[in-house]
């Protein structure tokens, strides 16, 4: 679904206002609001996920930036140092049990998470190739809503949870604009069912993988 195909939807929920202008911007700025906070709650649907991704260090820097689209990361792994066409897992440690554990340069072999960075332990004593993957937020759609020229703009939400970012926008919306305490409770409800229909997607994704592995040990 298009970002503009979701807020015709949204204002036609609100009452058939999609000729409201006001409505429309405040459409806009909703749901980039509702998207922000979603991504930074504790669940991370499986779409976040990014894909992996690679960089290299540099000899003498421990630091590592983290994307600008960084959330989270996955319990699967974040960080693999690739030698040979042979990824070998870094392993998460506390920063000061790395700089104690591996006070001398040599070849990652684990990571901590401080600040903005992820830092290296030990440090890097040459270029490595590394692999990286995060869960990390989605494009914001910041473009004018016009009624009368839909753009094609989209991003993951709204391919696999539009149900759940058009329910959050609703609520909102019907909660502070158009002061409908009812519809607002509806559109609630309907983000209640929305996020259990995401979070069971994610955990059956989670558990196929799973048995797959095992089965292929």
């Amino acid at each position: 679904m298009t970002r503009d195909d979701a807020i015709e939807l949204i204002l036609a929920r609100l009452g058939q206002r999609q000729n409201d202008e006001a409505l429309q911007s405040a459409a806009v700025l909703e749901m980039n609001l509702a998207q922000k906070q979603l991504e930074r709650g504790a669940f991370k649907p499986w779409f976040l996920l990014s894909e992996l991704r690679d960089t290299v260090t540099q000899a003498g820097e421990e630091r590592l930036a983290l994307p600008a689209d960084y959330l989270q990361e996955a319990e699967n792994g974040a960080l693999w140092l690739v030698q040979n066409g042979v990824r070998t897992e870094l392993v998460k440690t506390d920063y000061e049990l790395g700089l104690q554990q591996y006070p001398n340069a040599g070849v990652p072999k684990k990571y901590s998470l401080n600040g903005k960075y992820l830092r290296l332990h030990p440090t890097p004593d040459a270029v490595y190739s590394l692999q990286s993957q995060f869960f990390v937020s989605q494009p914001l759609i910041t473009v004018a809503y016009n009624p009368t020229v839909h753009g094609t703009d989209t991003n993951a939400w709204l391919t696999y949870a539009e149900d759940w970012l058009i329910a959050e926008t609703g609520k909102a919306l019907a909660a502070a604009y158009t002061r409908d305490t009812e519809l607002a409770v509806i559109f609630g409800g309907m983000a209640t069912e929305a996020r259990t229909r995401v979070m069971t997607d994610t955990v059956a994704r989670e558990e196929a993988n799973y048995q797959r592995s095992m089965g292929d040990a």
